[in-house]
């Protein structure tokens, strides 16, 4: 979790991409995208605190600090997290180590922002194994994803079952994402997922 302070402005985002680049001194890279937050403020205050999270990591924290913006909400406001040397908040729970870093050179690359950053300082948090992008992918959001499923499975027969009993007495088959999410808009008032349309679309699949 990338964290960083511009005067009273706080926030944090989540990036996967953070190397060492030089020895003596110490040095990182990392490339964050320019359309988040947290780039801006980096950009303004040429400091930041990179919590390197750990196999603990829970697919909510990642959803916290990765999938909402901190334009829109503030990502800190009901967390207690330790600060360091520059009053950046950092991750207390769930990562495995912290690292200070101040920006010494950046790069606009399009998409992202690679910044080049001298290590001012770092500690270890606990023992545990940092959290790989691999990881993540393969277990912690594979996790999220099949307890979406099992959910679902009830509500998808639920419609179904609705769909058989009240238009005209006909038996419909769902065919396509657009008849589910129609079906889905109407019966389960849920609109706009686009991972929930695909899950009901799956289990369809299966059943035919």
């Amino acid at each position: 979790m990338l964290s960083t302070r511009s005067v009273e402005k706080v926030n944090g985002c989540i990036t996967n991409t953070c190397m060492q680049v030089a020895n003596d001194p110490v040095r990182i890279a990392i490339s964050v995208l320019n359309s988040n937050y947290t780039c801006d403020l980096i950009k303004e205050s040429g400091i930041f605190a990179l919590s390197l999270l750990d196999v603990e990591c829970s697919f909510e924290t990642i959803k916290h600090f990765g999938f909402q913006s901190g334009r829109d909400v503030d990502k800190m406001k009901d967390l207690t997290l330790p600060v360091d040397q520059n009053n950046i908040p950092y991750m207390g729970y769930q990562a495995c180590a912290v690292i200070s870093g101040k920006v010494l050179e950046q790069q606009d690359l399009g998409t992202h922002t690679l910044f080049i950053a001298e290590v001012t300082d770092a500690k270890l948090l606990n023992e545990n194994a940092p959290l790989t992008y691999a990881d993540y992918q393969n277990r912690v959001k594979r996790k999220r994803y099949l307890r979406i499923r099992r959910s679902l499975d009830g509500d998808v027969r639920s419609v179904i079952m609705y769909m058989k009993a009240v238009n005209f007495r006909q038996i419909i088959s769902v065919q396509s994402a657009d008849m589910m999410s129609a079906i889905l808009n109407r019966f389960l008032k849920i609109s706009g997922n686009d991972s929930l349309i695909l899950l009901c679309s799956e289990w369809m699949q299966g059943q035919e």
